[in-house]
């Protein structure tokens, strides 16, 4: 739903992405340790770009709630 200023009342798509990826861990879909999904299937799978993906795991990161790993 918009507000008179044109703006959804949902959270911004990152955050969105952010929850998400923050249910998935709790609900033991991924494992401590374990690695995500490609950056580009995960995106892929929750209909995003791979930069709005990748600002909402970069959030979590800074939260220390992920570690990012190469490779």
């Amino acid at each position: 739903m918009n507000d008179s200023s044109g703006r959804s009342d949902r959270p911004p798509l990152y955050l969105q992405v952010r929850a998400v990826v923050l249910e998935r861990i709790e609900k033991g879909v991924w494992k401590p340790g374990e690695g995500l999904p490609s950056e580009f299937a995960l995106a892929a799978e929750l209909g995003v770009s791979q930069g709005t993906l990748r600002k909402g795991l970069d959030s979590l990161v800074r939260d220390q709630l992920l570690v990012r790993r190469q490779g």
